[in-house]
């Protein structure tokens, strides 16, 4: 009996720190936001980004600041190679399951987790 109640008490406490490391997580990769309702992008990848994805999603976020979101634009875009940055298991955290995997974040949770650059274009274009 008493092994079952140790076993249950550390199942309890892994999956408590594991909440935790996806807040602490969160409050890392969103640091430079200067208030909560912004929002963020976040690219995680395993290798250097192609030169013409990164471009793809310049272009789209530009379009959303310049016509769809003019008086609050997505000023906080981050790249993240989660094999040169392991402050975090990103990967394990948010379950990351393409490369490079896109998430935006608003009110410190994610948003959206789009497949493409145009994909965020879209979703806030149904936003309007």
């Amino acid at each position: 009996m008493r092994k079952i109640f140790v076993f249950l008490i550390l199942v309890v406490l892994l999956t408590g720190c594991g909440a935790n490391n996806r807040e602490k997580a969160i409050g890392h990769l969103l640091s430079s936001q200067k208030k909560s309702e912004e929002i963020s992008i976040i690219v995680f990848s395993k290798k250097s980004l192609e030169e013409s994805f990164i471009r793809d999603l310049q272009t789209n976020v530009d379009y959303i600041n310049n016509h769809i979101r003019i008086e609050d634009p997505i000023v906080n875009v981050s790249l993240i190679n989660i094999k040169d940055d392991q402050t975090y298991n990103y990967e394990k955290i948010f379950g990351l399951q393409r490369d490079p995997q896109i998430i935006l974040f608003q009110n410190n949770d994610v948003l959206l987790e789009p497949d493409k650059p145009e994909d965020i274009r879209q979703y806030f274009e149904k936003q309007k």
